[in-house]
């Protein structure tokens, strides 16, 4: 049987994060992190959007509801974001930072009113990349981890821990 955690996600906020399996810690370090480079105003937009639906969002660390091929998911109009636990065990930091903006960012489009998926998915995921490109976030190391993978037929560990050596 799986244990799950409750942890304090950021201090200022009542919001926890639920986790089962991977490596909490590092997780909540990427997380604040994240937080803490986001613009004042962005941060803002997205608590006033937590607190106006009446209740906490879900932020979840586990393997039990994720395809392997996704690092991260915002669902329920941006009130639960889950993250692959496995892969946030080895994901270079950069790379770990990049996802979390990239989710955040879907939260900040539904706080601000944009439809969920936009005109079409690609649309709503192209947005998502523009606004946390321009919070300073870069998606390479995120390329560069699968590029690696597959060119060198590694598992995602192994991928991860040749491209952090690359010294990001």
């Amino acid at each position: 049987m799986e244990t799950w955690e409750r942890q304090s996600l950021l201090e200022a906020h009542e919001y926890v994060l639920i986790s089962c399996g991977g490596d909490t810690a590092r997780f909540l370090t990427h997380f604040r992190g994240t937080w803490k480079v986001l613009p004042a105003t962005v941060q803002s937009v997205i608590c006033e959007y937590w607190r106006a639906q009446g209740r906490p969002p879900l932020i979840e660390l586990s393997d039990v509801w994720s395809p392997k091929t996704m690092y991260g998911q915002v669902r329920v109009s941006g009130m639960e974001l889950r993250f692959r636990a496995d892969s946030f065990k080895h994901l270079p930091t950069p790379a770990a930072n990049w996802i979390i903006a990239h989710e955040l960012a879907h939260v900040y489009q539904k706080a601000s009113g944009r439809v969920a998926g936009g005109d079409n998915e690609s649309e709503n995921e192209e947005h998502a990349n523009k606004l946390a490109k321009s919070w300073g976030f870069d998606d390479g190391v995120v390329y560069l981890v699968e590029f690696v993978e597959a060119a060198h037929k590694l598992t995602f560990a192994e991928a991860c821990k040749r491209v952090e050596q690359l010294r990001f």
